[in-house]
Parts: C-alpha cells; structure tokens; sequence
C-alpha cells in the first residue's frame, strides 16, 4: 500500500492543475494559458507538447484502480481528468494534445 501512495502522491503532484507547474524556456512565446487544464503532459507549452489524452487516460486509470483497492483518491481530481478526457475527444474517437 506505501508503494501505491507513492504513486498517488506522484500522480496528484504531477496533474496539471496550476499555471504555476509551467517550465519554459525563457525563448518560448506560447501563451500558457492556452493548455488544457486537468490532464497529465509532457511539460506544459515546452516544444509545443501540452496535457495529451494518452498520458490523461493512463493516469486517470491509475487513480480510478487505486481507488478500487483502498487508496483515498481526492474525487475532484479524478473527476477533472475524465472532464480532461471527454473535452478532448472528438465525436470521431480522435484524441489531441490539449485543449
């Protein structure tokens, strides 16, 4: 179970939530506010890669499972990143980068 708290707490600290999580280079002229909230990424607007829907469902799965086998999983978490998951996802089954 400390192994699976671990992961939560990684997870948690990682889901892109704040502007403040941003690392950019200081050449970079993208506006940050532009991606998507909720989800988990590369780093957000570096190279261009903001929260992706791959990486998003991963840990959304993850938080979903650990809640099934005991871990206290804050639910507004989880909830944002199903939010992250339907807003990305077009009528066609397509998945992009942000939003």
């Amino acid at each position: 179970m400390i192994k699976l708290q671990t992961l939560y707490t990684y997870l948690i600290d990682s889901q892109y939530k704040d502007i403040s999580q941003l690392v950019l280079p200081q050449t970079h002229d993208v506006d940050p506010t532009k991606f998507g909230f909720d989800g988990w990424r590369h780093n957000p607007c570096f190279e261009g890669y903001g929260p992706i829907c791959m990486a998003t469902g991963q840990g959304t799965l993850a938080l979903a499972l650990m809640d099934r086998v005991g871990v206290t999983v804050d639910r507004t978490r989880l909830d944002a990143a199903y939010e992250f998951l339907v807003k990305g996802t077009g009528s066609n089954n397509y998945v992009w980068y942000a939003d």
